[in-house]
């Protein structure tokens, strides 16, 4: 199980927590708070890397794949805004 106060990709603990994530300001990854709590580090994909996931399968070509795609990871809005709080 990660730890939410260590980067689980470089193990840094420079981290900001948000609302639902958390950002390595070494790295500049963002993670899943819940992804931390289920999974061990090498496991954990960041925002990022669900993203290009995403955009590699190319999905955008579909929308409605695109959009049940982004559900299914939960990742709507975390490319365009900063909406999660401390």
């Amino acid at each position: 199980m990660a730890n939410k106060n260590l980067c689980p990709r470089c193990g840094s603990h420079d981290i900001v927590e948000y609302e639902t994530t958390i950002e390595c300001m070494k790295c500049h990854f963002e993670f899943k708070k819940e992804n931390l709590a289920d999974l061990d580090d090498e496991d954990i994909l960041s925002v990022q890397e669900m993203k290009d996931i995403l955009d590699e399968l190319g999905l955008n070509q579909d929308s409605d794949k695109l959009t049940k795609m982004k559900e299914i990871f939960d990742i709507e809005d975390s490319f365009n805004q900063k909406k999660h709080k401390n």
